[in-house]
């Protein structure tokens, strides 16, 4: 089959008696690709022996848009590679970088992480010093040999600014993209934007939110003690936690502790479709990043099409998507103090929180999953030659 995209995905399936496993959001994005794409769509996964997380579902393979192959190693599928019109394989899977050296058939690759992200959520991880040096190290080389299939390949699709910037000159043909889940017709509209104006110009306690898995590489950790400085300050506010993760009890317990259970509500996982999104566009006013490294979070756009602006640490994934556009405001990393400032400021300062949500609808038109996903396609048949 001359005309089939082969993916790569980064995140490993699991296999049942007749089912699969898979991450959601893979799914989303296999589906868009086969609606778009003249021909078939082969996923080939790795497979994975954990099956219970909370954002993977079940899935029957004859009902999928796709075809699901699973291998062990790629060069075990040098024959499926072979007949691809072209592949498209992650970058951040180190395992996949030989795929320029197995197959004559066009690669492209796609890239989020940066050598600088890689490092920074190295340096937050809970592992002995003599233990991060040796990754460090690990990371470097493996770094060089990426750059190295970046040259060989047809294309590049690099997810967010940063990646954009580290990695486009190494590459012929790269293409910037901006990740999110949502489809234009859950995106906030004009008349969904006009209430939240009216909504933050009455003066009622802010809505926080954040949503996320909570771990520290997410900055989940900040959370809590944020709650805890704008109380402190006297901002009337409510904190809605949308997620699930390792930090979770040592949250709640905190806030129990420190005094601001009532104000901080913990959801859990939630379905992004069915339940983030009417809770973005209908009930919260302002989202808290408090994200540590860059990496390129769909969460980014993904909040801003909902018309919620956002605050949050200025790395440089954050930095990079409000260069497209006012539509949130970013602080020292790190700095909860600041961060409680900023919020604060925009409590009293309702205009200039209404004039950030105008901001969002700007900077969100155009980008959503379907407008990205059609321009990533086109990329794909430019560097497949069709």
């Amino acid at each position: 089959m001359a005309d089939v995209l082969t993916v790569l995905p980064s995140v490993p399936a699991a296999m049942l008696a007749s089912n699969v496993i898979m991450d959601v959001k893979v799914v989303e994005g296999l589906s868009i690709y086969a609606s778009l794409w003249p021909g078939p769509v082969r996923c080939l996964t790795r497979i994975s022996s954990v099956r219970d997380q909370p954002y993977f579902s079940e899935y029957d393979p004859g009902i999928l848009p796709f075809e699901v192959e699973f291998i062990d190693e790629l060069e075990d599928a040098s024959h499926l590679l072979d007949e691809s019109a072209v592949i498209l394989a992650a970058a951040d899977n180190h395992r996949d970088l030989d795929a320029v050296r197995i197959t004559k058939a066009p690669v492209v690759y796609i890239i989020e992480y940066t050598l600088r992200t890689r490092l920074q959520i190295l340096s937050v991880a809970n592992a002995p010093r003599a233990a991060k040096l040796k990754s460090a190290a690990w990371v470097m080389g493996m770094e060089l040999k990426r750059r190295k299939a970046f040259k060989a390949a047809r294309g590049l699709q690099a997810n967010g600014l940063p990646a954009y910037e580290a990695y486009a000159g190494l590459n012929p043909l790269p293409l910037l993209y901006y990740d999110s889940r949502l489809l234009a017709a859950d995106g906030a509209t004009a008349e969904d934007i006009a209430r939240k104006r009216q909504a933050v110009l009455t003066g009622f306690p802010l809505r926080l939110a954040f949503s996320g898995r909570l771990e520290r590489m997410k900055g989940a950790d900040y959370l809590i003690p944020l709650a805890k400085d704008l109380s402190e300050r006297g901002v009337q506010f409510s904190l809605a936690i949308y997620g699930e993760g390792e930090l979770r009890p040592e949250m709640e317990t905190m806030a129990a502790r420190i005094g601001v259970a009532d104000l901080v509500t913990f959801h859990g996982p939630v379905d992004f479709r069915d339940t983030l999104v009417p809770a973005l566009k209908s009930d919260v006013d302002l989202f808290v990043c408090c994200h540590m490294q860059g990496d390129p979070s769909c969460t980014y756009l993904e909040t801003i099409g909902c018309g919620v602006p956002i605050v949050g640490f200025a790395n440089a994934a954050w930095e990079g998507v409000l260069k497209l556009g006012r539509c949130g405001l970013s602080v020292r990393m790190g700095d909860t103090q600041g961060l409680a400032d900023c919020i604060a400021s925009l409590s009293q300062d309702r205009n200039g929180l209404a004039e950030l949500i105008d901001g969002t609808h700007r900077v969100s038109t155009g980008r959503s999953f379907e407008d990205t996903f059609a321009r990533r396609v086109q990329h794909l048949r430019s560097a497949s030659g069709r």
